[in-house]
């Protein structure tokens, strides 16, 4: 069971790290590596705040740790600015959880992180373009709605609205 789920471990997309109570690296799979590009033999041993180049995110990462050794039904996901080895910067989706016995004893954290820059590349774009569009439809004089394919408005500028009547529901 063990080996099976070492193998498991190690073959997961995620990035993923196994720290001791103290927030020593204890095991890192090979998405890790991929995804920070530290080799497994730097980091183990090192301290998650040893490792990252940020200080706002090692601060953060004490906060976290001490979150999860305070509650033992503490679990944590959050996004985190990260930087890669050769010093891209990188957003990673981040989850966190206490590793413990029965008796409630901490033995470490298990954290799994997902790269996922070019999604909120493309969300920044899609709102910046939004905001383009959104201006010239609100001031202008002609009214503008959108509908689904059964017919439902789902959008109405504010002279739409002026002209369909104060009682139209979008949905």
């Amino acid at each position: 069971l063990l080996a099976r789920m070492e193998l498991q471990f190690d073959c997961m997309v995620s990035a993923c790290m196994v720290t001791d109570p103290e927030g020593r690296l204890l095991q890192v799979n090979a998405a890790f590596e991929r995804t920070f590009g530290y080799r497994a033999d730097e980091v183990l041993g090192r301290t998650v705040g040893e490792v990252t180049k940020l200080p706002r995110f090692r601060e953060e990462v004490q906060a976290i740790l001490a979150n999860l050794k305070a509650s033992p039904a503490e679990s944590y996901s959050g996004l985190h600015e990260n930087v890669h080895t050769d010093g891209t910067w990188m957003v990673c989706r981040w989850t966190a959880a206490a590793l413990r016995s029965e008796d409630g004893r901490l033995h470490g954290v298990i954290a799994m992180a997902d790269d996922i820059t070019e999604l909120v590349r493309a969300e920044r774009a899609l709102r910046s373009s939004e905001q383009r569009y959104r201006a010239p439809t609100d001031i202008s004089p002609v009214g503008i709605f959108r509908a689904d394919l059964r017919g439902h408005i789902v959008f109405v500028n504010a002279r739409g609205r002026e002209i369909l009547g104060p009682d139209l529901s979008l949905g």
